[in-house]
């Protein structure tokens, strides 16, 4: 949190006073200790740009413009969809830290990994232990609008860095089974001057066993984009791992 001598991203992220981890069992934005997004159109490579969309309405023409509906999807390690609202939790080779004085001070690994579920507002959250109801350490939710939408991601917890010579090394936020994913689904809906319906939908994945769009730095994580060029950076509190 905050400036750092030779991090030129440390401060991006900054919540405002937020600095210390926040343990609650539900998100909230205005208690995560980072918060970044994923460009717009007009910051660099949007997820809008993404997908390449055609549409043709043939000699009817457009009744009106297409409706674009975005949204995160769950896979779990059988390679089924995991539906919103579920609570079947997807196990990452992510890892909260074992902070002094926390609750998890003296827990092991497997009770401090940190596991995604597919809310029922449709956002991913990341809960510490194959457990819904566990503490927050991530959220990952859609925001922006329907035609320049955004992906952002707030942290609440520190994350476990394995390498222990380097002060910012990077985690990704992969899954322990190769069969598990993280993507974004784009479903586009076209109506023709006399009624007639299409849809179509597009799926992009965003992290799965080996790659990720959120690499999380000893200092702070990072959203990279798998398939377009831009990286937005995001500070991980200083000072407070074991």
């Amino acid at each position: 949190i905050g400036t750092m001598v030779g991090d030129s991203n440390a401060a991006l992220d900054d919540n405002g006073s937020v600095t210390p981890p926040s343990f609650i069992t539900s998100p909230d934005s205005t208690k995560a200790i980072g918060i970044l997004s994923t460009p717009t159109s007009a910051g660099g490579t949007s997820i809008a740009e993404l997908f390449n969309v055609d549409i043709n309405y043939g000699a009817d023409g457009p009744q009106g413009s297409p409706v674009y509906t975005y949204g995160l999807t769950l896979t779990d390690d059988h390679g089924h969809s995991v539906a919103a609202g579920s609570s079947t939790g997807v196990e990452t080779n992510l890892v909260a830290t074992n902070l002094d004085g926390s609750p998890y001070e003296g827990d092991s690994v497997a009770q401090r990994t940190i596991y995604l579920f597919h809310a029922a507002d449709g956002s991913i959250v990341g809960h510490v232990g194959n457990d819904p109801n566990g503490d927050v350490a991530l959220h990952i939710v859609i925001t922006g609008t329907a035609s320049d939408p955004q992906i952002t991601v707030e942290q609440y917890l520190p994350i476990q860095h394995p390498n222990t010579g380097s002060p910012d090394d990077s985690q990704l936020l992969t899954f322990d089974d190769h069969d598990a994913s993280l993507a974004i689904n784009l479903t586009v809906t076209a109506t023709d001057g006399d009624g007639d319906t299409a849809s179509d939908s597009k799926t992009i994945t965003l992290a799965d066993s080996h790659n990720s769009f959120v690499s999380i730095q000893d200092d702070g994580p990072a959203i990279t984009s798998m398939y377009a060029s831009g990286t937005v950076i995001q500070d991980e509190t200083p000072g407070v791992q074991s």
